[in-house]
């Protein structure tokens, strides 16, 4: 950690460059992988090389729209970015895609860091960037997920509010509901801290950004598949089939829950439990914190957990940003800071691996 009386410049130029070199490190892993590890890859692995998962899906999307059902599940705002990305590289579109993450991803954490500074002061910012950029999770900070452009979006809006620049609020927050389903959870968070902070009441049109922004998502689903509710009967095709039935169903979770496995998998992974227990026990705290961060916890980590079956928790939890803030202070002054820090980058490099060699991470 830095000293106390740095200035926010030198805090953030440092964070700058701690997080560059995390994403350079983090790249030529991804080039060398497989060459380091040969047997994690299969032919087939080597040939979609850079291209797994929800990275094929959202570089298919760019270039050929909504051509499948299956992809109809997959909200446009990224794919979009990806397609503008291609462009501007020659038609580079699997480049673009990693660049682009990696940039937006870079900029949110940046973001990030000033929102806590601003709160909490230097030395919890310090170490909740930190414990965010070697999250297991934060793994797919580096990949083309969408991940990337939500949290820099996320952190954008919020600081536009706190500083009262409406028009900068708005456009981040109707991006938002674009980017991914747990968009619209930050009209709570933007109504809170509107009245937290005792903005006119003419402030309050922003709260109808996110609305506004998902109301373009299903008009956008309805222009390009046919019908509004396209993405959401797409679904059904994914192994937890997320509902919001699911949500109601408590019998069903807990069975769920009690289902593990040693094994990181779609729907038994050990480790997205775990996650999920301590996110439980981060809850409280983070109530404590502040309102408004609690109700965004809430919605954007324990709905997506019921309704997914738990599936991809780690990766969710990402975006649960109060997480990060009341880990770091409380581990700011703590003994046990180095060892957390070094277990989320030992499991991080894990999932970038399996990522990569087409094995399921998340």
């Amino acid at each position: 950690m830095l000293r106390e009386d740095c200035t926010p410049r030198v805090h953030t130029l440092r964070l700058l460059a701690v997080v560059a070199g995390h994403k350079a490190a983090a790249t030529i892993l991804l080039l060398l992988c497989p060459v380091l590890f040969p047997a994690m890859f299969t032919p087939l692995a080597r040939a979609n090389l850079f291209q797994t998962w929800d990275t094929g899906a959202y570089l298919d999307i760019a270039a050929r729209g909504y051509r499948s059902r299956e992809a109809c599940a997959f909200y446009p705002l990224w794919p979009a970015c990806i397609k503008v990305g291609s462009w501007l590289l020659g038609g580079r579109a699997a480049v673009a895609s990693y660049v682009l993450a990696n940039l937006f991803s870079l900029g949110g954490l940046l973001l990030f860091h000033r929102l806590v500074w601003e709160r909490e002061g230097p030395s919890t910012a310090d170490v909740s960037a930190l414990l965010l950029l070697l999250y297991p999770g934060a793994a797919f900070f580096c990949v083309p997920y969408s991940e990337s452009l939500f949290f820099l979006l996320l952190m954008a809006c919020l600081l536009c509010v706190r500083r009262r620049a409406c028009v900068g609020a708005a456009v981040a927050a109707a991006l938002l509901p674009l980017t991914r389903a747990t968009g619209i959870f930050v009209l709570p968070l933007i109504v809170w801290e509107l009245f937290r902070n005792r903005a006119p009441l003419r402030q309050y049109v922003i709260c109808v950004a996110p609305l506004a922004g998902y109301a373009a998502y299903f008009g956008i689903m309805r222009w390009c598949t046919g019908s509004a509710m396209a993405g959401f009967q797409a679904q059904r095709l994914y192994p937890a089939q997320p509902s919001i039935a699911n949500i109601l169903d408590v019998t069903g979770f807990l069975h769920c829950f009690i289902g593990f496995g040693w094994m990181h998998d779609y729907l038994h992974s050990f480790i997205d439990r775990f996650v999920f227990v301590a996110f439980l026990l981060t809850l409280f705290w983070i109530a404590r914190l502040d309102i408004g961060y609690y109700v965004y916890a809430m919605l954007a980590g324990l709905l997506p957990a019921l309704s997914n079956s738990l599936m991809s928790f780690t990766r969710f939890s990402t975006l649960v940003f109060p997480l990060f803030i009341v880990w770091g202070m409380a581990m700011k002054r703590g003994w046990c800071m180095p060892f957390v820090l070094l277990l989320f980058f030992g499991v991080q490099v894990m999932f970038l691996l399996l990522h990569v060699s087409g094995v399921w991470a998340g």
